[in-house]
């Protein structure tokens, strides 16, 4: 069953990654987006985690394709640090 709440939750997490990390590749002396970065990393990281812990790995029946290739790609790099 598809967990609408739960796929929102992964899109936002994936387009607020990329806004900063977009950020810090067009302004890499910036270091306040990379301490921003840094700490967007750690928040995912968390709650990847914790996501994984409840639901166990996302799939496309509980969050939708979009929401379950983005967090696995996502998710597994920052689980892998």
């Amino acid at each position: 069953m598809l967990n609408k709440k739960l796929s929102i939750e992964i899109l936002e997490m994936a387009r607020v990654d990329q806004e900063f990390r977009h950020k810090a590749m067009a302004d890499p002396k910036n270091f306040e987006i990379g301490k921003e970065l840094g700490e967007i990393d750690d928040s995912n990281t968390k709650r990847c985690k914790e996501i994984v812990d409840e639901y166990g790995w996302p799939t496309f029946d509980l969050v939708g394709e979009k929401p379950q290739l983005l967090f696995g790609f996502s998710c597994s790099m920052l689980i892998m640090k």
